[in-house]
């Protein structure tokens, strides 16, 4: 990847990013795998709105639900499977969670800064033109 990191700002914002189990993975799961995925992910948004974390890394065994997954405001969620054959998680060779998909929330407007900066560079020429 020219020597690019999968996330070159991780670095950055390393301080101000927290890591959860989802699901039924987390220590507050009551039953009702869905829902508690919807809690987890809305409790994650709540903590980037409230300005304690950058971004929160949710792992744990996921499904895609249009519903879930869109936010309104400065706020991003994306969702990544771990058996995933597309970018990103399957060039990463010591990626400790292969077992787990994750899903990450994040500030939109940083992000967005960060695609601008990393478009001037060869970082997107290593990625599918739908990723």
């Amino acid at each position: 990847m020219d020597g690019f990191a999968i996330c070159p700002y991780l670095q950055k914002y390393i301080d101000r990013i927290d890591v959860r189990p989802l699901g039924p993975n987390s220590p507050d799961y009551k039953g009702g795998w869905g829902s508690q995925m919807r809690e987890d992910i809305d409790t994650a948004v709540q903590d980037i709105w409230d300005h304690k974390y950058e971004a929160v890394v949710l792992y744990g065994k996921t499904v895609y639900d249009d519903d879930i997954y869109p936010r309104e405001g400065d706020v991003e969620v994306l969702h990544m499977e771990a058996n995933s054959t597309e970018p990103p998680l399957y060039k990463i060779a010591d990626y400790t969670l292969k077992t787990h998909d994750l899903v990450i929330v994040q500030r939109k407007s940083t992000l967005e800064q960060a695609r601008k900066r990393l478009e001037k560079t060869t970082y997107y020429d290593h990625w599918r033109e739908d990723q």
